[in-house]
Parts: C-alpha cells; structure tokens; sequence
C-alpha cells in the first residue's frame, strides 16, 4: 500500500488495518503480527474543536436514532454518550474507537468451530482470548431507502486473524423501535429494546431474529452496555451473546477510546459495513 495514501485522509481506517497495516494515531502502538506504523492518517485534514461542537449540536436540529427510540430520556445519558449517540448524517462526522478487550470468551471449545459458518459475514467468530486489541467505526448515512442508519464496524485482533463483528442500525418509524440489520449481508435483522440506566448509560438487548424481514428463528438474545469512564476519559462496553440452549456464546468486555472525524460519503463503505 502506498504510504501517501494513509496521510491523504479520510480513507477507511479498517480497509488500512485489514490490508496488513496496523495503524493507531501517532501516540500509540499496538503489538502483534503486523509491521508497526507511527502515523495519524487523519493529520491532513484541518479541524477545529468550535466546529465539532457545532457538528455535536446539530445545527439542523435533526434527531439521531438512539435519540428517536429513546425520546427525552436522551438526556439522561452521560454527555459524552449524547456526543456519540446524538450523530445524524447531516454532521458529516464518523467515530472511530480504538481500545482493547479485557477478555473474549463464551462457547464450548468443542463446538467454537461451528462458529467459523459466521466469520464470513462478520456474526460471529470462534477465536477467544485475553487483551485482543479492538477497532471500531461509526458512520451515520442515509440507506438506498432514505432511512438514517447507523453502522458498528468491530474489528478485533487476534494473533493469527482478524474477525468482524458487524451491523447496520436503523429507526423503524412503524414498529417504533431500532433495527438491527446484522453482518455484512443484513439478511438478517432483530429488534433492539434500549433504555438509560440510572448511571447515565446505554443499554440495548436484542428480540427474536428474523431472517430478510420474514422468517423468525431461535437465535441469541445479545445484550449491550456501555458507560463512560471519566477517569479513564474512555466507553467502557460490555456485550454478552446468549443462546437459549447453548448458554453464552460469546462474551466481551473492554475500554474504548473514541475520536469524532470529519468524513464526506465517499468515504463509507456499502451499506456503511466493510466487505
């Protein structure tokens, strides 16, 4: 890959990462089987923190999804959770997280290779471990259907893989609720039950999957929590995927540093989920 590119900006962090590269910012490094780079692929781009401000704001008034599903109690939200949950696609801002995961772990050994059926379209991924670095991105954009939606790009760093773990969100103006529209594909969709609780953080679980909007199955129920550190000035998540039959299947846990960048739409994969 041609190093001018990742100082050009505003190119996919994890098209950069999933190449071979291994790119934090320009304080940070992060061990394991690629080449170390000490770049800022963003340094390019003048930004100023008035603006991102007024970005935060929303000098169009628009509500963002969680705001829509949550109504006012929004507000309850710790406000660095209202700066990261209040993004719309007219701020022309994507989050980009960058942290590492406590411990990855769930799923019978004997049965983890089943797991591998999911890899492929970012589901689910059989690799387990201790201290697995982490890479998020967030970008807000309206879909081929005019509906604002939300993408979680997780990427995590195994010594010998890369898995994904992807989904598309959406508002469902019917069902009053959000969507998940889940992996690369989005063949498949739940509905998420989200509310703020009573520490200022988020916290959504998952309803019966269906798959491409009709066929229902016994699926998961994936439960997500997320708070803010002001010690550590960083999100801490905590997801746990469960079966019904199977127990938990996977469980995730860690601390997320997170940093809003300008972006315009070139810049967001299909469907805002990377192939």
């Amino acid at each position: 890959m041609d190093k001018d590119l990742l100082t050009a900006g505003l190119i996919s962090y994890s098209s950069i990462i999933e190449s071979g590269y291994l790119c934090y910012n320009a304080n940070t490094y992060m061990k394991g089987k690629f080449n170390f780079l000490k770049l800022n692929i963003f340094k390019t781009v003048p930004f100023d923190a008035g603006l991102l401000y007024l970005f935060w704001k929303g000098v169009s008034g628009m509500k963002s999804i969680y705001h829509r599903a949550l109504g006012e109690e929004f507000h309850n939200l710790h406000p660095e959770l209202q700066k990261k949950y209040g993004l719309t696609s007219k701020q022309n801002l994507m989050v980009l997280g960058q942290g590492r995961m406590t411990e990855i772990r769930g799923t019978h050994p004997l049965l983890r290779p089943f797991l591998q059926m999911g890899s492929k379209d970012h589901l689910v991924f059989a690799e387990r471990g201790r201290d697995v670095p982490f890479t998020l991105e967030n970008y807000v954009y309206e879909d081929e259907k005019g509906r604002e939606t939300v993408s979680w790009i997780r990427r995590f760093f195994f010594p010998y893989a890369i898995r994904g773990f992807d989904a598309a969100m959406r508002y469902d103006e019917e069902k009053e609720s959000l969507v998940d529209d889940l992996g690369k594909s989005g063949l498949m969709q739940t509905e998420l039950d989200i509310h703020v609780t009573g520490e200022g953080g988020l916290y959504m679980e998952s309803k019966a999957i269906n798959v491409n909007g009709g066929i229902s199955m016994t699926a998961p129920t994936t439960s997500v929590y997320e708070h803010y550190d002001e010690e550590e000035e960083a999100f801490r998540i905590h997801v746990h995927a469960e079966h019904p039959w199977l127990g938990t299947l996977m469980m995730y846990e860690g601390t997320v540093h997170t940093e809003f960048l300008p972006m315009t739409y070139n810049n967001i994969p299909k469907r805002g989920v990377l192939e």
